[in-house]
């Protein structure tokens, strides 16, 4: 009876350890998703910004030119 109850014991300690894995890992996805957000919008910007630049760059091309 007592190997018994120290199984039962064991078998719910690890549940308990198991749903606290699962809480991190969604914790690290989570974190991840927002991670990989930021780095798309930097992207964006980053592409919006050298599209702008090479948009000045041509202006002032035809301007000295004429």
């Amino acid at each position: 009876m007592i190997k018994q109850q120290q199984l039962i014991e064991t078998i719910k300690q690890h549940g308990q350890e198991q749903k606290e894995l699962l809480k991190e890992q969604k914790e690290i996805l989570d974190e991840l998703l927002k991670t990989k957000k930021e780095m798309q919008q930097n992207k964006k910007e980053n592409d919006n910004n050298e599209a702008k630049k090479i948009a000045v760059e041509s202006i002032q091309k035809i301007a000295s030119a004429a």
